[in-house]
């Protein structure tokens, strides 16, 4: 009984990428953009584009498999607010770091959670200075496909 009250309560405490959207979009010196499951929907019906040559990655079935965008990029004193939270989301467990990259003072990282074949959640967290981007993605993306994107 116990331990089912400590996932319950852990579980109504977890922050979600919504949540930390919905508490810094409203703040000054704040850019917000959502993109909601049914923007994404909408995109099926683009004609298929591929990227790269010779490369046969589908962005158009990428884009259609996205559930939710949310974009913040926040300047000023809530910018250390928004790292803090973004950085306690993405150790909460389920995301592992797949990039970082540290170019003078300025630190981003991407983190993902996979499920089987699949990316269902990524983060990108950039941060330094007096300004902090915060990217996060849900859907379906197959590691593959990602992959191949990555390749030269």
């Amino acid at each position: 009984m116990i331990a089912m009250l400590a996932i319950v309560s852990f579980t109504a405490f977890a922050q979600t990428s919504r949540d930390i959207y919905e508490k810094y979009s409203d703040m000054p010196g704040t850019s917000a953009v959502y993109i909601s499951p049914l923007m994404f929907k909408m995109m099926k019906a683009l004609p298929d584009m591929h990227v790269g040559s010779g490369k046969d990655v589908n962005i158009t079935s990428m884009i259609a498999s996205l559930d939710g965008m949310f974009i913040l990029e926040v300047e000023g004193s809530a910018a250390k607010g928004l790292n803090s939270e973004a950085e306690k989301l993405v150790k909460s467990g389920k995301f592992g770091l797949m990039m970082e990259a540290k170019d003078n003072g300025e630190n981003t990282r991407i983190y993902s959670v996979e499920k089987g074949e699949y990316i269902t959640d990524l983060v990108l967290l950039t941060s330094g200075g007096s300004e902090t981007t915060f990217i996060a993605i849900s859907g379906k993306l197959r590691s593959d496909d990602i992959a191949r994107l990555l390749e030269d």
